[in-house]
C-alpha cells in the first residue's frame, strides 16, 4: 500500500534528520523502491530534488545522514539496482540514499566534495543510422520523412511511421543487390528484411543484407551486436556470418555479440536452436543457453545463463551480472559516444545490477559513484577512478 504524501514525507524527513530506526529505513527503502503510480513517483523525485539541491549548494549546512551500523559486506560484487525495487530513480534523482549491498547498508561520506563534478551532460543514444544503397548512395535515416525512400528492382524500402526500416520485394526479382544498416555510437536501429525478419542493431553496428533472398539460404553479415526474431523457412535456413563464425538457424531468436574490441564473441538463444559453426568446430544450442568463442581460438565454450543480461539493451537497460567494470565501460562508451579514461587500477572491482539506457551520463555518474566509483566527464572523456 502506498504512502500517502504526508507520510511519505514524514518518513523522509526522518530519515534526513538521521533520527530513523533500522526498522524504519528498511520501511522507507521498501516504499521508495515499490512500484506507485504517477503521483507517488512525482513525491519521491520531488523529495529527492530537493535534498540533492540542498546538498550541492552547501555540503556543510546539510550533512548527508549516518546509517545503523552493520557488520561488513561479504560480497564483491557492487548491486546498482534491486530487479525488486527501482533503485535506478533513487540514484538517478538524488544520490542521497546508500546502496544496499547483500542486506548490508554502506555509506560513502562526501559532505566537503560536490558529487559528480559536472560542466556539461550528454544525452542517452537513440533510433538513428544510415543505410547505403547498392548504388553506394546514403539515406540517413533518422533525418528522413517516413514512407517509401527508393525501390532497387522491385524491392521498395520503406520507413514506417514506427521509424523502423522495411522491405517490400515484388514478384519476378532477379537482380541481386546488397544494403548495409549502420548505427553510430550513440545509435540503434530496427529493420524488417525482405523475407520478415526482424533485427534490432545495437549501437555501432552494422548489418550487410540482400534486398530480396535468393538460393538455398538467407546469409546477412553482421558486425557489432544485434537481435534477431527470424520468419521461419525451413526450405532456406537463415545464416548470420560474423568474424569467420557462422551461426545458422530455420526460426528462431537469438542475439550476437560481436564488438571487435570484446574479447570473446557471444551469441544467445532465447528460444528455438541455432548451430554455431567456427572453422571445424559447431555447437549446437537450446534455449537458454550462450555460446562463446575467442577470436584466435575455434573452440565454442556453451554455458547456462541469463538471456535477460544478454538482451536487455534492446529492452532500453543497461544490465550487469558481476560484471568487471571495463566490460560496463565499454558499453557505455558505445551508447553515449564517449572515451572512457581510466585513472587508477579496477582490477576485481565488479558490479552488478540495472540501470536504464534513457538516462543522461551525468545520472549514471551519480549511480557509478554510489558504486564507488569517482566519475567526471571532460568533454566527450568520462574520467573513472576507483574510491
Amino acid at each position: 500500500m502506498a504512502l500517502n504524501k504526508e507520510q511519505l514525507a514524514a518518513l523522509y524527513k526522518k530519515y534526513i534528520d538521521n533520527r530513523c530506526t533500522r526498522e524504519e529505513l528498511q520501511e522507507l527503502i521498501d516504499k521508495l523502491g515499490a512500484d506507485g503510480d504517477d503521483l507517488q513517483e512525482v513525491m519521491v523525485f520531488s523529495l529527492f530534488d530537493e535534498t540533492w539541491n540542498r546538498q550541492e549548494a552547501s555540503p556543510g549546512k546539510y550533512p548527508l545522514p549516518d546509517l545503523p551500523p552493520v557488520s561488513a559486506a561479504s560480497s564483491q560484487v557492487v548491486p546498482l539496482y534491486s530487479p525488486s525495487r527501482k533503485w535506478w530513480r533513487l540514484a538517478a534523482a538524488a544520490a542521497v540514499l546508500c546502496l544496499v549491498i547483500g542486506g548490508v547498508y554502506l555509506w560513502q561520506n562526501r559532505q566537503q566534495q560536490h558529487i559528480g563534478t559536472m560542466v556539461q551532460d550528454i544525452k542517452p543514444g537513440s533510433s538513428k543510422a544510415t543505410l547505403t544503397l547498392a548504388d553506394g548512395s546514403v539515406i540517413t535515416l533518422d533525418s528522413v520523412q517516413n514512407g517509401m525512400l527508393t525501390q532497387q528492382g522491385n524491392t521498395k524500402v520503406i520507413k514506417l511511421d514506427s521509424g523502423q526500416l522495411a522491405y517490400n520485394t515484388g514478384k519476378g526479382q532477379t537482380e541481386l543487390s546488397y544494403n548495409v544498416l549502420t548505427t553510430p555510437k550513440g545509435g540503434q536501429f530496427q529493420v524488417t528484411l525482405p523475407d520478415g525478419t526482424q533485427v534490432w542493431l545495437n549501437a555501432a553496428s552494422s548489418l550487410r543484407y540482400p534486398t530480396a533472398f535468393k538460393g538455398r539460404a538467407r546469409m546477412v553479415e553482421l558486425s557489432g551486436e544485434a537481435y534477431f526474431e527470424v520468419a521461419k523457412n525451413e526450405a532456406m535456413p537463415f545464416r548470420v556470418v560474423v568474424n569467420n563464425m557462422e551461426v545458422d538457424v530455420l526460426g528462431t531468436h537469438f542475439n550476437i555479440m560481436a564488438y571487435t574490441d570484446e574479447p570473446a564473441l557471444k551469441t544467445t538463444l532465447l528460444e528455438g536452436a541455432v548451430k554455431v559453426v567456427k572453422g571445424t568446430q559447431s555447437n549446437v544450442l537450446k534455449p537458454g543457453e550462450q555460446a562463446s568463442i575467442l577470436p584466435a581460438v575455434e573452440n565454442i565454450n556453451i554455458a547456462r545463463v541469463d538471456v535477460n543480461e544478454a538482451i536487455a539493451w534492446k529492452e532500453g537497460r543497461f544490465r550487469f551480472g558481476g560484471d568487471d567494470v571495463t566490460v560496463i565501460m565499454r558499453q557505455l562508451a558505445r551508447w553515449y559516444d564517449v572515451e572512457v579514461v581510466y585513472e587508477g587500477s579496477f582490477k576485481d572491482v565488479h558490479l552488478g545490477g540495472e540501470v536504464p539506457r534513457n538516462m543522461n551520463l551525468s545520472q549514471v555518474i551519480k549511480v557509478l559513484e554510489l558504486s564507488g566509483i569517482e566519475a567526471e566527464l571532460r568533454g566527450r572523456q568520462l574520467i573513472i577512478t576507483p574510491e
